[in-house]
């Protein structure tokens, strides 16, 4: 059990610290067992750390030399969670899965996913968190193009068609609505921004 804890209604109070390295990115909290347990929380469920700004990430177990430890280890950063440099408290809820009427998402290269593999992508991650990175693969995916070389503002060449694109690119979650974990629905409206 939790000694420092607060408890009140699935909600605990806890000490904020940062992520070890490990974790950076990874869009996830660590929290002692006692107090997963406490909460009703499995590894990977999402929860809402409620600091000076709401933040949700997926609860994992501490690391075993933290689990005696009355905190929780946050991914933000000091702008996102300032309580984690000033050793402040935030408190730890279960978070509800919404349906998501709108999703953003981003990728990391200069091609352009068909709507469709874009969808099939979130469509294989139950649960979705802004900040979220899911692996779309291209293979098979095709895309237009359109070059043109020119002189002195005379065209010299024009050259279009379609190209099959391989390999891969990460899709990252930059928007939800609503805000908070969603579940992706067939009437989610998804946009690609650049």
């Amino acid at each position: 059990m939790l000694p420092m804890a607060q408890l009140h209604e699935s909600t605990l109070t806890l000490q904020a610290a940062p992520p070890r390295f490990s974790d950076l990115g990874s869009n996830v909290v660590r929290l002692p067992r006692s107090a997963m347990d406490i909460l009703g929380v499995d590894e990977g469920d999402p929860v809402r750390i409620e600091g000076s700004r709401d933040l949700w990430a997926r609860a994992l177990p501490a690391h075993p030399e933290d689990e005696e430890i009355d905190a929780v280890r946050i991914d933000a950063t000091v702008d996102k969670c300032p309580e984690i440099v000033a050793g402040g408290s935030v408190r730890v809820h279960v978070a509800p899965i919404r349906r998501a009427r709108e999703l953003d998402v981003s990728t990391d290269s200069a091609s352009h996913p068909s709507p469709q593999a874009i969808r099939e992508a979130l469509a294989s991650t139950p649960i979705l968190l802004r900040g979220d990175q899911i692996r779309l693969d291209l293979e098979n995916e095709t895309a237009d193009f359109d070059i043109e070389w020119g002189l002195a503002g005379v065209s010299l060449r024009h050259l279009g068609g379609r190209r099959v694109m391989m390999g891969g690119t990460l899709l990252r979650v930059v928007l939800t609505v609503p805000d908070g974990p969603v579940r992706l629905a067939s009437d989610t409206r998804i946009r690609l921004r650049p």
